[in-house]
This record gives C-alpha cells, sequence and structure tokens, in this order.
C-alpha cells in the first residue's frame, strides 16, 4: 500500500500467497505459496526490478508464514509434510478444485494431526541455513515462526499456546535441545 492508501498489484494467480517478508536491503520481497510448496522472490530495486523468480521450490511441507531473521535468512514454517492426495488434487482441472474447497468449507474437516514440528531457514539466495524438526511433539501444526536471540517462538493455529526452542549452537543451557527434542510450549 502506498502512503496515499493506493494499491498496486505486484503479482497475482500465486497458489495460496501465505506469507511475505522483505530482504533486509530492501531489494525484493519473499512470498511463501502454500499450494505450490516453494518460496517465490519478486524483485523491487535494481537490474531485476519487477521479475519474480523462484527462491525455493519443492519445500518438503507446506509453507505457511515466514519471518526475516537478524542474519538475513528468511524462516519458513512448515505447517505439514507433502500429502500426496493433495498433491494429486493440485493436478486435477480447476472445476474438481473448486468443488474440493466448497466440500472442505463446508465440512470444515481438521487438519491431519501430524506429530512433527518443522521449521527452515533459507539464505536469500535460496540455500538452506536451517532445518529443525522435531518428531513426536506435543505441538501441532506450526504456522508462523520468528527468531529472536538464540531461540526461535512459534505460533499455531491448532495448537494451544506457542512453542520455544533454542537454536543449535545457541547455548548448551538452553530449552529444546537445539531443536531436536519437542519445544517448549507457553500457554
Amino acid at each position: 500500500m502506498r502512503p496515499d492508501g493506493s494499491c498496486e498489484v505486484l503479482l497475482s494467480e500465486l497458489q495460496f500467497a501465505n506469507g511475505v517478508a522483505a530482504a533486509p536491503d530492501g531489494s525484493f520481497l519473499v512470498v511463501a505459496e502454500t499450494g505450490a510448496r516453494r518460496l517465490i522472490r519478486h524483485w523491487l530495486i535494481g537490474p531485476r526490478a519487477g521479475r519474480t523468480d523462484t527462491l525455493v521450490a519443492d519445500l518438503p511441507g507446506y509453507p505457511d508464514n515466514l519471518s526475516p531473521g537478524p542474519d538475513g535468512a528468511f524462516w519458513v514454517a512448515l505447517a505439514g509434510p507433502r500429502q500426496a492426495a493433495l498433491e494429486l488434487l493440485h493436478t486435477l482441472p480447476f472445476a474438481v478444485r473448486r468443488a474440493a474447497a466448497k466440500a472442505q468449507r463446508r465440512l470444515r474437516p481438521l487438519p491431519p494431526a501430524h506429530p512433527t514440528v518443522r521449521v527452515l531457514a533459507v539464505r536469500p539466495d535460496g540455500s538452506p541455513a536451517c532445518d529443525l524438526r522435531a518428531a513426536r511433539s506435543p505441538y501441532r501444526m506450526v504456522t508462523s515462526v520468528c527468531r529472536t536471540g538464540g531461540r526461535l517462538v512459534m505460533g499455531s493455529v491448532s495448537a494451544r499456546g506457542i512453542a520455544v526452542c533454542a537454536l543449535p549452537g545457541a547455548g548448551a543451557g538452553a530449552a529444546g535441545g537445539g531443536g531436536r527434542r519437542a519445544p517448549a510450549v507457553v500457554t
């Protein structure tokens, strides 16, 4: 949105844009595209201004929000792992996908309770910086993640409270065992 209140559409026809974050220098935006399981980058300034490319393709799960970290990496919450049925649905004609979406809204099924919490950090060039997983976690469906100091704070639309865990190498006494055990849940 511009200061005068007007808006400009930069990208369209995305597969459920579900999070946006700016590069530390403001040169590009990163958009989490949940349906496509990817992160795209839209250049705002410089020689590539106005162009869009894929920052990370074929993520191991469905990205649901992202935030910039203090070191320039983008932290991405993966709400759940890939699901074969959902992947198949995305290949079907639009009319079938629309009918499935209407049925889903009417039935309101609960998301599968997957016992793994997973977040990724991706550098501005698309290379992986960190991949943290906590198996058999009491916390479910991470939909937001934010790095603060040596810790990650995670939120969920299906779990009560927030989860906090230490980053690997953030100190021996930090909660969460460097992300290998279940995060501490704060309600």
